[in-house]
């Protein structure tokens, strides 16, 4: 990430300086591949979260990753957002927690609009 975001450290202070520059990268220049590592690295920090929303869903993971051919049909049935949503909000914020919805739905389900607000 430190490559992709052009800073010389990876720590709080070149984040917070940097943030303008992202935001740009997103918003204007449209950057996905910028907005999927950004994502990643961003969940990547929860892997608890996302450990616990799979155990939720019983899709079979190793430590919060699974198979890239895994066929989500049977596990993302209708209300698994809810589901997921109910079980953490206790544990964890719920802007996180949509987020990895989200993202889970984008790359599992290959939803091209976010499955929850």
């Amino acid at each position: 990430m430190k490559t992709r975001m052009h800073l010389p450290k990876l720590n709080s202070e070149g984040l917070r300086k940097g943030a303008p520059r992202f935001w740009e990268r997103l918003a204007v220049e449209k950057d996905e591949t910028f907005a999927t590592e950004l994502a990643q690295a961003i969940l990547i920090s929860h892997m608890d979260m996302i450990t616990a929303a799979l155990g939720v869903l019983e899709i079979p993971n190793e430590d919060g990753f699974f198979a890239k051919d895994l066929d989500a049909s049977k596990y993302l049935t209708e209300g698994w957002q809810q589901r997921v949503l109910d079980a953490l909000q206790d544990r964890y914020p719920r802007p996180l927690l949509v987020f990895y919805i989200n993202h889970l739905a984008w790359e599992l389900l290959k939803a091209p609009a976010p499955a929850v607000q």
